[in-house]
This record gives C-alpha cells, structure tokens and sequence, in this order.
C-alpha cells in the first residue's frame, strides 16, 4: 500500500487506514511498547499471544518475524521476560 498503514485497533473488527509512513508512524511509538518485526509490521508488545521462530501470534492474527530485525526483538522479549 506504500505510504498507505493499516492499523489494528484492540476490540475493532476493520483496521484504520492512514496516509503515512511506517517510518514516520514508528517514530511516534513509545520505544518500551511497540517494536518492530519486520519492514511491512509493528506490534505491539502487550498484545503478543505466542512467539514462533519466525512467527508473531496476536489473536488471529499471524506477523512474521523478519530476518534483519530478529536480534532486536528476541533481546526486547528477552529484557521483558
């Protein structure tokens, strides 16, 4: 969707569509909160159900694990745990 977001809203049945970057939506995040996983996903961390190898479960729904940003995340998980 290129500057096009999804964004998937706790108790809401069809995500928010917004006219801006990953980029510049990530920036606005809280760090100790939302991380992301992947080039095309952020997640937040209170809402993660299950975590695979290269899988993120959040209630239905299944955001894979990109390579690059692996390290990062398995360290946030681990400080959180």
């Amino acid at each position: 969707m290129k500057d096009y977001i999804q964004i998937y809203v706790n108790g809401k049945s069809n995500p928010v569509v917004t006219l801006k970057s990953l980029n510049a939506f990530e920036a606005k995040l809280p760090a100790h909160k939302f991380i992301r996983v992947h080039r095309s996903y952020i997640v937040s961390l209170m809402h993660i159900d299950s975590i695979s190898k290269n899988e993120i479960s959040i209630g239905k729904q299944i955001v894979p694990i990109g390579n690059i940003f692996k390290p990062e995340f398995f360290s946030m998980i681990e400080l959180n745990s």
